[in-house]
């Protein structure tokens, strides 16, 4: 039987109005207490939740559907009806940046600049080298950037104007083919699938619950992948998710910030987003999600195995037998099982085809941290019936990246309380606010105006864009950094020759960044450059530039310090061989000029020619002969007085007895 409304009380505080049909998706949720007391339009009056369950008029709540293990307690912050605002198809969208490095590529590694300048992907890959949408390509670039920022991104493959002049190999595009590729007097290219053969064409979003072995379907939900190569090694992977045939009431406020933190925090094994291929849903499988108030359906082994997780992918532990494993089912029955990865699967197929262009394998890892960057929107209604407070509430939670306060016991803080650092708000029009943190950005806004649903879409591409760039710049910061410590910290006794080259080459590679990649100023119009400027200096990349600066620079001064060092010993060592060889010519130069006066002595052209030396002769002449010997003996004696000359006499002694004699 249902009834037309229902009211729930809790702690004297009332909710609602509920459809009958709405209590099955909220127990299974987690956040209705048995304690909490129901009010039925029809019968008129209070009854405990438990009682109600008891009742004939609980028959619709299946026995798994109550889950205690679940069952908050909390204090609910909101009225509920804010969890169900609708949000139409430009109410919402949500962005996910996965970022990946390339190991080892040097910034003068023309061959890795070529690869990416042309790079093509296999036509049978489902992927294709061309810009998200039209609005991305190079001819639509003109029109708000500049031309430095514009000339990163080579001429895209769909653009029929020549731009020749404008080529530029330094970041390109790649885009996921969901559902083919069709257009005009161009070849028709296959939908993408696994290596399984597994086509996510027309596939569907949901969200996993591996203890209860359950998939919730969010129907209606649109999909669109891309990826953006950098030279410097960087590859962000986007994922773009978006209301586009949710129906009348659209997707509720409440799913939306729930989506969202589960999104981007890949630590919650409650719910886990996957994207489910269309052969998974039998006829049973759709007449379950029908049945079921919160379109959910239970998965086999097989099933949940063809569906890929939107988060992160998992290394192998040693407790694991293989990658990206996950526990399914209860925790008396769980059993290890495989849900692969979307953007890994995605990051495989662009490294294999670029390793094959530049004629390398490229090792690459994953620059993200526990939590996923998420760039979303939201822009309720102008009906959407709360007052200032609780409008404010929900847009401090939205920027905070938190559950709907009816699922969760997260306390909702005041916009001034937000600012920091490392979180930053500004007005992009009068109901238009943006928030950008280190974490992601976010728009909030009430379609007040014409212009509210345009600027959405605004949004989700030309500010996208502005803000990858910026992001861009924060991970290669950010990776300049991790390499610039590990691989020239002071702590490496072990540092060589080689270690010292790539210092070297973390320099050139800073100074290529800061040379071509880290742009002041990115777009001559306000709001762009707006978001640019703010994004780099919550995402750190100012103090991070400061900091690479600094420590390069520490470490190079630390190296020429050593290199002096050897310098002044090498030096050293050479004016003490310098000091040896003078003292040998001191030397040679004394007994030169000893054996130059004995040898005047000497009786020329005499057969026996003798030094006299006794002062033998027949006369004094004769006699005084012998003083020509001595003379020059007392005179070597003598000099023997000398400091100089008897350090010098030492100096040639200690080189003879030493081991390494050479000079």
């Amino acid at each position: 039987m249902a009834f037309g409304k229902i009211w729930i009380s809790r702690n004297g505080s009332v909710y609602g109005p509920y459809k009958d049909s709405h209590l099955q998706k909220y127990c299974r949720d987690g956040f209705i207490k048995l304690s909490d007391l129901i009010w039925i339009s029809e019968k008129k009056e209070w009854s405990s939740f438990e009682h109600y369950l008891k009742s004939d008029l609980g028959n619709s709540i299946k026995p798994h559907d109550i889950r205690p293990d679940k069952i908050m307690s909390i204090t609910a912050q909101e009225p509920s009806s804010s969890y169900e605002i609708p949000l139409g198809s430009s109410g919402f969208g949500t962005f996910i940046i996965h970022p990946i490095i390339c190991k080892d590529i040097e910034p003068n590694d023309e061959k890795f600049g070529s690869a990416i300048e042309n790079l093509k992907m296999d036509p049978e890959s489902g992927f294709i080298c061309q810009s998200p949408n039209e609005h991305l390509n190079r001819g639509n670039l003109d029109r708000w950037l500049h031309k430095e920022p514009r000339a990163l991104f080579r001429r895209d493959a769909d653009e029929d104007i020549e731009e020749k002049y404008l080529k530029s190999p330094r970041i390109g595009w790649v885009k996921w083919l969901q559902n083919g590729y069709q257009k005009e007097n161009q070849p028709t290219l296959p939908a993408w699938k696994t290596k399984n053969g597994i086509s996510f064409q027309n596939c569907e979003l949901g969200l996993l619950d591996t203890s209860q072995k359950r998939l919730r379907v969010l129907s209606g939900m649109s999909l669109e992948s891309f990826s953006m190569i950098s030279k410097m090694g960087v590859i962000l992977i986007v994922l773009r998710i978006w209301p586009k045939n949710v129906g009348k009431h659209g997707f509720s406020l409440g799913e939306a910030m729930n989506l969202n933190y589960h999104l981007a925090n890949s630590s919650n094994f409650t719910n886990i987003p996957v994207i489910a291929p269309s052969e998974i849903f039998s006829k049973d499988a759709r007449e379950a999600i029908k049945q079921s108030a919160d379109h959910s359906f239970e998965m086999s082994d097989s099933q949940l195995e063809k569906c890929l997780k939107l988060w992160p992918h998992w290394e192998k532990k040693k407790q694991e037998p293989f990658d990206d494993s996950l526990k399914w089912g209860s925790k008396k029955e769980a059993k290890l099982l495989r849900l692969q990865s979307f953007f890994h699967l995605f990051q495989e197929s662009i490294v294999a085809q670029l390793s094959g262009e530049y004629g390398a394998k490229i090792e690459t890892y994953q620059a993200a941290r526990s939590r996923s960057h998420i760039f979303s929107n939201f822009l309720l209604p102008s009906d959407h019936g709360l007052s200032e407070e609780e409008l404010e509430k929900i847009e401090g939670l939205c920027a905070r990246c938190m559950r709907h306060p009816l699922t969760s016991n997260i306390k909702a803080l005041p916009l001034n309380q937000l600012e920091s650092s490392e979180f930053k708000r500004f007005h992009i029009t009068g109901s238009q606010r943006v928030y950008l943190s280190c974490e992601g950005g976010w728009s909030f806004g009430v379609d007040e105006t014409d212009f509210s649903s345009k600027w959405q879409e605004r949004w989700g591409r030309d500010y996208l864009l502005c803000h990858l760039i910026a992001y861009h710049q924060s991970i290669l910061c950010q990776e300049l950094s991790w390499s610039s410590f590990t691989k020239s910290s002071s702590l490496n006794h072990k540092r060589n020759n080689e270690e010292i080259q790539r210092l070297k080459q973390l320099n050139a590679r800073y100074i290529e960044f800061c040379t071509h990649y880290d742009f002041r100023i990115i777009s001559n119009q306000i709001n762009h450059q707006k978001i640019y400027r703010v994004s780099r200096e919550v995402l750190g990349v100012i103090d991070c530039i400061n900091e690479v600066s600094d420590e390069i620079n520490s470490r190079l001064e630390n190296e020429l310090l050593e290199e002096q060092r050897k310098l002044s010993k090498e030096q050293q060592e050479f004016n003490k061989k310098q000091t040896s060889f003078n003292s040998l010519a001191v030397i040679f130069f004394l007994l030169g000029c000893s054996t130059f006066l004995i040898n005047l002595n000497l009786t020329i052209f005499s057969e026996d020619a003798v030094i006299a030396w006794d002062f033998r002769g027949d006369d004094l002449g004769q006699k005084l002969h012998s003083l020509w010997f001595w003379v020059p003996v007392a005179f070597t004696f003598f000099m023997l007085v000398f400091k100089s000359i008897r350090t010098h006499i030492i100096e040639v002694i200690k080189l003879l007895f030493k081991k390494d004699s050479s000079l």
